[in-house]
């Protein structure tokens, strides 16, 4: 048996983290998280912005395809024997629509992020004749109001084949 006086307690260790600390924990991460969150956000858009232009991608080819044979842009859809603009469709992406070769792609305002809402990417073929073997420059436009998603167009889509 432990020798004990009388009228003292045993020592007890303690337990747990006391209030002030874990109040301490729960602020830092909460700081940490506003400041990771815009930046999810801009990455969550970029993805979004990202299907659009992957969609896109095999349209342009077969838009110079088209001209290479023909000498001309194709109408619409029907034309490069694509199915209705609403019936091509991604995740994020509600519509593909060709009009003489040009190619808008329509975001969905229900699935995608505030900066995409009533978004579109625009490309529009131009013809170059002072470089043959590539006669066609695609003019990208987009009707998206978010700076990152105009750099992210901007950077993407003009380099050319290959680059």
């Amino acid at each position: 048996m432990s020798e004990q006086s009388f009228g003292q307690k045993p020592a007890t260790l303690q337990a747990g983290f006391t209030l002030i600390e874990l109040m301490i924990v729960v602020a830092i991460i909460g700081i940490l998280a506003s400041i990771a969150f815009p930046g999810y956000q801009d990455y969550r858009t970029s993805a979004q912005l990202a299907e659009g232009m992957r969609l896109k991608q095999p349209y342009r080819e077969l838009i110079q395809e088209f001209y290479a044979h023909r000498g001309y842009f194709p109408a619409d859809n029907a034309a490069l024997g694509l199915p209705n603009a609403n019936q091509l469709r991604g995740q994020f992406v509600q519509s593909i629509n060709i009009s003489d070769g040009e190619i808008t792609v329509t975001f969905n305002p229900s699935v995608v992020t505030t900066g995409l809402t009533d978004g579109m990417l625009k490309d529009e073929p131009c013809v170059n004749t002072e470089y043959p073997a590539s006669p066609i420059i695609w003019n990208c436009r987009t009707l998206i109001d978010l700076k990152e998603a105009k750099a992210y167009v901007t950077v993407a889509e003009m380099k050319g084949p290959g680059e």
